[in-house]
């Protein structure tokens, strides 16, 4: 193999002592005295090195010698585990141009590599590997164009693996001895070198034992002083038994403070040739450590109306002091958050020991409002009808838990949610007060509107018609309606005609049914009376306490002109008053001021009222729209009505299906015939005659007529008071 090295350079062969394996006592060197190879002891652990400088044949050049270390180090392998040898190069002061080394390897380990990975160790010059022998020689160089380092230079890792479980020794791999110089190296041109080798000598112990188990100097905190052992494990190179070092003590020595001082303690031990060897250790004792403080208050997030009152002190100890038993509060900072009541406490409390330790822990609040104001006087939630739905205020009172500006919520109005129908729904009104941190307070209140009023239907006035007559709405009249909520409730109707022979007559009831948008509904009924009108006499419509007649009787006979009807008493001459149309089916009552009416044809006029009296005679005049009420000329020729003497004296005898006129009694045929009315039971007497209960017609033959009819059969007197004058002319 070529050696890779400028001609102009001297090589030479330096052998250096190998010592960091042998770490136990102190290694001596004796001087070299021979550069023979041959004349080095068969235990010298040689190795070689090549510098840039020239030296004599007999000249000592100084070159750092190589080291060994195992990766990793001081530990176990298991079977086939892996152990890398680091072979480094210690500093120098020589420009180092390449080594060589010879190694030894224990039979518990099988070679596997070797890499040369640093510079300027790149070309290797030489490998042999002798597997029986368990030896490596390895040589390695810088390439023609480099310059050598004087460095720390790793130049090879050696992998091993492990046959067997092996824990890590120096012995595992050594530097071997190397009898002959090695002689297969050359130059670029080929010429064979021979290194000239420096014998270091023998490696010996010194002259007394090694104490390796006395505990190594330390720094340890005044809290953890480890305990002296009595003895510590000795060796010595002469004295193949197990010796042990005996333990003298220590001595103290003061510091600044309690816990800082200094322990000088040592071991020794004599061998059996009475060379005695002492180990030291200093331990340097140090109080670093601040006092402990307990029951610190967690850091916390708490509302702004909940912070926390802070402990003046908190208990505390020293690992060392034992004077420290309390930690001083130390006050507080205050950081301002995103608004007033959002903001950060930092808090404090601090102990110190007689060393200056000291310790401070802190609690950290997080102060926040997320509590939104509180809205009181809230309107209860309520059912109204849909015509009585409360005002809402416009403020409602409010306070806050942290912040004292808030003095109100304002009504921010209401949303509606429908319900069933137009006039049934939900209101839900809300008030809002904020606080400076943005916090919200809403109050609610819901009110459940409600439509269970149903409208109020007014009817059309009773009639009487004549059979064959219209009976149309448009010509009867319509019912109308009015509804708390609903401005235009539907109006229908439904007629229960009783049936019969309309040449008898008859009874229409009209019911007439007002709904609302919400199904609330009201009734009433409208009575129309078919009858059959035969050219009266005044005396048929003869009565107690009203005066029926028909606007026919006119003294010109014409039609479709108003007149005003004049009614005068010739029993009583200070009884008069004026009666007009109808409204609607009622019958007028007596009045003191002319109501006039468009006469289209014949139609009832009935006058009601107390101002009509039993056996005595009226006298029904018309008179024109526009005429002079003063002018008796402008009047129609009278109609005489006689009202009868007997209460409940109706009709007299029955004759086929003609009844006769009144007769003077009250009987049983009296009874029968208003019975008939009241069945709709053909055939009975004219309406008229039948309707005798009341103040005025009511357009019902009904039980109270009946009633009236039966209590005058029994005897009953006329139960009105005499008649008041209303007015005159």
């Amino acid at each position: 193999m070529n050696v890779l090295k400028p001609a102009s350079h001297t090589l030479t062969m330096i052998m250096v002592l190998f010592a960091s394996a042998m770490s136990l006592g102190e290694v001596s060197r004796p001087e070299a005295n021979s550069d023979d190879p041959a004349s080095s002891a068969a235990s010298d652990i040689v190795a070689y090195a090549w510098t840039d400088e020239s030296t004599s044949s007999n000249g000592r050049a100084s070159v750092g010698g190589p080291t060994l270390a195992l990766n990793p180090d001081a530990v176990c392998f298991d079977v086939g585990g892996q152990i890398v040898v680091t072979v480094d190069m210690t500093a120098s002061p020589y420009v180092i141009s390449g080594a060589q080394f010879f190694l030894a390897y224990d039979e518990s380990l099988a070679f596997v590599s070797i890499e040369s990975v640093n510079e300027p160790f790149t070309n290797v010059l030489y490998f042999d590997w002798n597997e029986a022998a368990r030896t490596i020689d390895y040589a390695v160089g810088v390439s023609p164009d480099g310059d050598g380092t004087s460095a720390d230079s790793t130049f090879a890792f050696i992998t091993f693996q492990t046959l067997e479980e092996a824990c890590a020794e120096d012995t595992l791999v050594v530097f071997r001895p190397h009898d002959d110089p090695p002689t297969r190296l050359s130059d670029e041109f080929g010429n064979e070198v021979v290194p000239v080798l420096f014998d270091l000598g023998t490696v010996t112990f010194g002259v007394g034992p090694a104490i390796p188990g006395a505990p190594a100097d330390t720094t340890v905190e005044c809290d953890a002083v480890p305990v002296a052992p009595l003895t510590v494990s000795a060796i010595d190179n002469c004295d193949s038994g197990v010796i042990d070092a005996a333990y003298n003590g220590e001595t103290v020595t003061p510091g600044v403070c309690t816990g800082d001082y200094t322990l000088t303690r040592s071991w020794s031990v004599t061998n059996a040739c009475g060379q005695s060897t002492v180990a030291t250790q200093i331990i340097t004792v140090v109080d670093t450590t601040g006092p402990g403080i307990n029951d610190v208050p967690a850091d916390a997030t708490v509302e702004c109306d909940a912070v926390p009152a802070a402990p003046l002190t908190l208990p505390a100890s020293d690992n060392c002091d034992t004077a420290v038993t309390a930690a001083a509060y130390d006050g507080e900072t205050t950081t301002p958050g995103s608004c007033d009541q959002s903001y950060t406490i930092e808090r404090t409390w601090t102990a110190s020991d007689d060393c200056g330790n000291s310790t401070t822990v802190t609690q950290v609040l997080t102060v926040e409002d997320t509590t939104g104001p509180d809205v009181t006087g809230v309107p209860a939630d309520v059912t109204a009808e849909c015509d009585d739905v409360p005002l809402p205020a416009d403020t409602l009172p409010a306070s806050d838990n942290c912040d004292p500006t808030v003095a109100q919520a304002s009504y921010d109005g209401e949303t509606l949610t429908p319900g069933s129908c137009e006039h049934e729904f939900t209101l839900t009104r809300t008030w809002t007060a904020t606080d400076g941190c943005a916090n919200d307070g809403i109050a609610t209140q819901l009110i459940s509107v409600e439509d269970t009023t149903a409208p109020v239907v007014t009817c059309p006035t009773d009639l009487i018609l004549e059979c064959g007559d219209s009976i149309d709405p448009t010509d009867t009249g319509t019912a109308t309606a009015v509804d708390n909520c609903d401005a235009a409730p539907a109006v229908t109707f439904v007629d229960d005609a009783v049936p019969g022979d309309c040449s008898v007559g008859v009874t229409i009831t009209r019911t007439w049914t007002a709904e609302d948008a919400c199904g609330n509904q009201q009734t009433c009924d409208q009575v129309i009376a078919l009858v059959v009108i035969d050219p009266p006499s005044a005396d048929d419509y003869d009565k107690h306490r009203y005066v029926s007649f028909y606007s026919g009787y006119r003294a010109d006979g014409s039609v479709g002109v108003n007149y005003a009807y004049r009614v005068k008493s010739t029993t009583y001459p200070d009884l008069l008053t004026w009666v007009g149309a109808p409204d609607a089916l009622n019958a007028s009552y007596l009045e003191c001021t002319p109501h006039y009416r468009d006469d289209w044809g014949i139609a009832p006029i009935h006058v009601g009222d107390q101002q009509i009296v039993p056996d005595a005679q009226y006298l029904i005049q018309a008179i024109r729209m526009g005429a002079d009420i003063l002018d008796e000329g402008a009047y129609s020729n009278p109609v005489a009505i006689n009202t009868l003497v007997l209460w409940g004296d109706i009709v007299a005898s029955y004759n086929g299906v003609d009844w006769g006129q009144p007769n003077g009694i009250v009987n049983f045929l009296d009874i029968y015939a208003v019975v008939l009315g009241f069945q709709h039971t053909p055939p009975a007497p004219p309406w008229p005659l039948l309707d005798i209960h009341g103040e005025i017609p009511n357009r019902n033959v009904n039980f109270n007529d009946i009633d009236a009819t039966v209590k005058a059969f029994q005897g009953g007197g006329y139960p009105f008071d005499p008649p008041e004058v209303p007015c005159s002319p």
